[in-house]
């Protein structure tokens, strides 16, 4: 409600207030994109993008969601059209081992908390295209519902859901590879 109040005057003309907006998600959205594109210095640029374009857009924002849940999907489409610019070296692993994986075999090692396959784990995060990343961030490091990041970007709650098992195979694969 404060947020679709401080919007409603920034939108009346109050522009000076965005700032107050940009602090309480800066942070947030940064930390997202950083994991999408992998460097810091992009990550800022593109962080700037996203908040100038949520300011153009700003009149657009409906509440129809959260205000952090339109921004995160502003910062989202943008990190990947980043990457896809910049054309990702993109790890491909057969579809026939991933779906080899059981999920008591996922299970276990997702249960595992030897050090050398948590820097494993790390890099492997890295290593995935940038649609994976940015979805275990959202799920893993920020705590997002399946539900918050099926409405970032854009799809079912159900396949958020199969997506992320399948991340999280190819993750064991890399792991254990």
């Amino acid at each position: 409600m404060i947020e679709n109040s401080l919007i409603r005057q920034i939108i009346d003309g109050a522009t000076h207030r965005y700032a107050e907006l940009v602090q309480l998600h800066q942070s947030e959205v940064y930390a997202l994109i950083v994991r999408i594109v992998g460097n810091e210095a992009e990550a800022e640029e593109l962080t700037q993008d996203v908040f100038l374009k949520a300011y153009t857009n700003l009149r657009q924002f409906k509440a129809k969601s959260s205000f952090s849940t339109w921004l995160y999907r502003i910062a989202y489409n943008e990190a990947l059209s980043h990457t896809r610019h910049h054309r990702e070296k993109l790890l491909e692993l057969d579809e026939r081992r991933v779906a080899q994986v059981s999920d008591k075999e996922l299970d276990e090692w997702e249960s595992s908390e030897r050090e050398e396959e948590i820097e494993r784990l790390i890099g492997a995060i890295e290593s995935l295209p940038s649609q994976d990343r940015a979805l275990v961030t959202m799920v893993y490091y920020n705590d997002f519902s399946l539900k918050k990041c099926a409405e970032i970007i854009g799809q079912s709650e159900i396949n958020v859901k199969v997506k992320l098992h399948r991340i999280r195979k190819r993750l064991y694969l890399l792991v254990k590879s």
